[in-house]
């Protein structure tokens, strides 16, 4: 007869969903990891201080916890991997679903392939953009099986595709809270260059929400990508190629910034700022420097018009 009194046995995975004032959404994506036809897990939401409050969730391996202040997504699933008591750590937003098998899908992978305990397993996924299925995500992002980190510099796995040992997480580092954007690709590098390697379990078994996003949200990823590369930059480990792929990635990031703001400050009304937002994405020169700074003060708005024609803003 078992004791009453003492703990529970520790499930074989902890889902963990960040979630922010969406009650609806975080309900369906909580029973979409209920109805998997593996039991052995435990769900793990936690609120980001967000408005109304998570509501209680009436089956018991629900936890709800809440942050006492605002802390972004990244100290939200931190939160999350403390309080996880699971062998696996999986990773799930309040705007996703899991289809039925995933988790069948998942622990019945790594018990025949016998991956070592640094690896990252995955599926594929379905792209819903605004109610429409628009294909996959490998069907976007082809999955590569060989030099894992170089391809993910441009093209890292979303965080909803994770699953990891617990103590390997721990091991290597939970999410970074300074950055507010590339926060997975962040803790993909990391975990790749700690040796882990991403398995494929070649099926569709869940669904991600993109959406087509604001531009600010866009200036928020790119500028986040930008200040995880240059993080990046700087880790020994690097190889030669790696840290060249990431220089190239910089630079193209830093572009791409460039005129997500160039479009901002054009919408907002803000020529001048415009101009010198999307002058910085051509290829640098001397003279081009002392005219950017003039146009800083002296530029008349009609001359915007004209850069606006040569240098492709919403490009």
């Amino acid at each position: 007869m078992s004791d009453p009194a003492a703990p529970p046995q520790a499930p074989r995975v902890s889902v963990i969903i960040p979630t922010y004032g969406r009650p609806a959404a975080l309900r369906r994506a909580v029973d979409s990891v209920l109805a998997q036809t593996v039991d052995d897990l435990e769900v793990v939401v936690v609120d980001d201080h967000g408005t109304p409050p998570a509501p209680p969730h009436e089956d018991r391996r629900v936890r709800v916890l809440r942050l006492p202040d605002n802390g972004g997504v990244s100290a939200a699933r931190n939160l999350g991997i403390e309080q996880a008591r699971g062998e696996w750590i999986a990773f799930l937003d309040d705007d996703d679903l899991w289809y039925p098998r995933r988790l069948e899908a998942l622990l019945g992978f790594i018990g025949a392939a016998e991956v070592g305990p640094r690896a990252i397993v995955t599926t594929d996924l379905d792209i819903n953009d605004d109610g429409t299925i628009s294909g996959s995500y490998t069907e976007e992002r082809p999955f590569h099986h060989e030099d894992q980190l170089l391809h993910s510099i441009q093209r890292p796995f979303l965080t909803v595709m994770f699953m990891v040992r617990r103590d390997f997480l721990s091991e290597v580092g939970t999410f970074d809270e300074g950055l507010r954007g590339a926060e997975d690709a962040d803790l993909l590098a990391r975990l790749l260059l700690a040796g882990s390697r991403v398995y494929l379990v070649d099926e569709v078994l869940g669904c991600y929400n993109r959406g087509e996003g604001r531009t600010r949200d866009h200036e928020i990823t790119w500028s986040g990508k930008l200040l995880w590369l240059h993080k990046l930059s700087t880790h020994p480990q690097l190889t030669e190629r790696e840290a060249e792929a990431v220089a190239a990635a910089i630079e193209e990031t830093r572009h791409r910034l460039l005129r997500v703001r160039a479009t901002l400050a054009l919408s907002e009304d803000q020529p001048r700022r415009a101009f010198l937002a999307a002058a910085a994405t051509v290829p640098d020169t001397a003279w081009r420097r002392r005219g950017w700074l003039l146009a800083r003060a002296t530029l008349p708005d009609r001359w915007f018009r004209v850069l606006e024609e040569r240098v492709p803003i919403n490009a």
